[in-house]
């Protein structure tokens, strides 16, 4: 059975005056910083930060992309995404869709569920199912909160790039390579 996390870090912590080898103390540290740092990191990138986060894309997108005005279209991509937000879970975030005006067969979802559609992929696709699977796929990056967790798995490899950095600092200096001479 695996030891319980919240005593994995001293465990490891108080192993360190036993290491007489660098290398094993500084293997320590790193892996006090993945055990101690890693979900802390997780957990500073919020459901809140994640809906402000997709409303700045939102209004980026708006104010970048030309959106398609005509009411026929827009309705016609926001009752498929409708039709296939019913069979999905309650979420923390409101969805809303709507339809670029650009040739590339693409659709995208930003995080806070904010969906965007092409009119390219509209028009290469060959039937609804088609179009209702791209959308269904960008539906689960919103779902399944692709964007927060590779932002927050980006804080703890900052992390813990900092603490190999200051655990280098520390235990560095002997047995290394000769520095240059001039």
């Amino acid at each position: 059975m695996w030891p319980d996390y919240n005593e994995m870090p001293m465990r490891l912590f108080s192993l360190i005056p036993l290491c007489r080898h660098k290398l094993l103390a500084g293997l320590a540290l790193a892996c006090l910083a993945c055990f101690a740092c890693a979900p802390m990191a997780r957990a500073d990138f919020t459901i809140k930060d994640e809906q402000e986060l997709g409303r700045k894309f939102n209004v980026l997108i708006r104010s970048n992309m030309p959106l398609v005005q005509d009411p026929e279209v827009v309705s016609y991509v926001r009752d498929l995404a409708n039709r296939l937000l019913e069979a999905v879970p309650p979420q923390p975030f409101t969805f809303t869709t709507d339809v670029i005006v650009s040739n590339a067969m693409n659709a995208f979802a930003t995080p806070g569920g904010y969906l965007f559609v092409h009119t390219g992929l509209i028009l290469g696709m060959e039937n609804e199912s088609q179009l209702a699977g791209v959308i269904a796929h960008e539906i689960a990056h919103v779902t399944q909160r692709h964007v927060a967790s590779r932002i927050a798995r980006g804080q703890a490899i900052s992390i813990l790039s900092a603490l190999g950095a200051l655990a280098g600092a520390f235990l560095g200096g002997e047995g290394g390579p000769p520095a240059p001479t001039r």
